[in-house]
């Protein structure tokens, strides 16, 4: 490597500060949370489930009767 990437390298090293990157990170990943549940709630409304017709307590109540 020549002398002249080397000092370049330890003066962008020099400015580096970990704790203000972790802070950008941390704002990066809040960011992308937030754009995810909007894209997950437009899904979730244009692609909805319909309702199931029995309710829980009945659907458990029927797990393992069909094995033979």
């Amino acid at each position: 490597m020549s002398k002249v990437v080397k000092r370049r390298l330890r003066e962008l090293y020099r400015t580096l500060d970990p704790v203000a990157l972790l802070a950008e990170m941390r704002d990066a990943q809040a960011e992308l949370g937030t754009r995810v549940d909007a894209r997950s709630g437009r899904l979730a409304a244009a692609t909805s489930p319909p309702a199931p017709t029995k309710n829980a307590a009945a659907f458990a109540k029927e797990l393992g009767n069909d094995v033979l």
